[in-house]
């Protein structure tokens, strides 16, 4: 009887030490939630695209899975979870819906009135050179230093004299598969010779790592939601990995531009890892530390 006794009151110990540590965290989280809610007058609403302002938590670089994240201002580009129509056997593809309302803004027009943003791991360097490459010898992103910068400059965080300058447009990717192809990058990933020798454990430690890291000095692994802009006075064109020649096609002929082909440069070589490789725990880390990505361009949480 006295054991019994003894059994029930650490029972009720370790439930009364587990209410209170419960109602400890979230009194913390409420806290804090409270104190970095955003101040009047940060952000403003947005025809492009129907984008507008939402506060989203961004981990701090080094953070470890869990622990408390920042509140960072995000912009939620709406509609863009709408399927692409499929095309039928002969017919060209049509291009993601949400460029059929930011095709409605255009601003600048004729070829030197569009400026590229270039995301890491978006085809972005084969978009380069194809616009360089073309008779209007278009400079976009790498090409671009004098006026746009390094090339994987967050936008969103641009003066808005430059920003409101020119119509822009940018590659989205679905942030998992954008984080293989970051392993595989020859600049900041790993590259095949080192890649060949590592386990699928050696790939995601590599991967959560990196990603408790943050965005690198090279611009890598930068949340896409950074190039977003809710300025009303900037046009967006938000193509998609997905469905790139289709979109890429449409958002250039807004503007007069045609090309025959985009070829696929800086593809990063061999690639040893795929995403069925990826484990849950990986998973859980891309999705806490990019939840604004999936929210605000409208791909599914892994």
């Amino acid at each position: 009887m006295a054991a019994g006794g003894r059994g029930s009151s650490c029972l009720r110990s370790v439930l009364l030490g587990l209410t209170a540590y419960f109602l400890g965290a979230l009194t913390v989280v409420c806290y804090d939630a409270l104190l970095a809610m955003p101040k009047e007058g940060h952000g403003s609403q947005s025809r492009n695209s129907s984008i507008e302002v939402k506060s989203e938590t961004k981990a701090t670089g080094g953070a470890e899975l869990g622990a408390k994240p920042a509140l960072n201002f995000t912009v939620v580009t709406k509609d863009v979870t709408s399927p692409t129509v499929a095309a039928k056997d002969g017919e060209a593809k049509p291009p993601s819906p949400q460029l059929l309302q930011s095709a409605q803004h255009v601003r600048h027009h004729g070829p030197h009135g569009l400026k590229f943003i270039h995301i890491s791991k978006t085809g972005g360097t084969s978009i380069e050179q194809l616009g360089i490459n073309l008779p209007e010898q278009l400079r976009w992103g790498a090409w671009d230093r004098q006026e746009y910068g390094y090339q994987h400059g967050a936008f969103r965080y641009f003066p808005a004299e430059k920003r409101q300058k020119y119509d822009w447009f940018l590659v989205s990717r679905n942030p998992v598969d954008r984080f293989v192809s970051e392993y595989h990058c020859g600049f900041e990933g790993v590259n095949y010779m080192q890649s060949r020798f590592h386990t699928e454990k050696d790939f995601n430690q590599w991967i959560q790592g990196r990603l408790r890291q943050g965005g690198t000095p090279g611009g890598h692994f930068i949340m896409m939601t950074d190039y977003l802009d809710a300025d009303p006075n900037v046009t967006q064109h938000i193509v998609r990995y997905e469905n790139l020649d289709a979109d890429l096609r449409f958002v250039l002929g807004l503007y007069n531009i045609t090309y025959r082909r985009l070829r696929h440069d800086n593809g990063g070589g061999k690639r040893m890892f795929t995403r069925r490789n990826i484990t849950n725990d990986t998973l859980a880390y891309i999705r806490a530390y990019y939840a604004a990505d999936f929210a605000n361009f409208g791909y599914p949480l892994p």
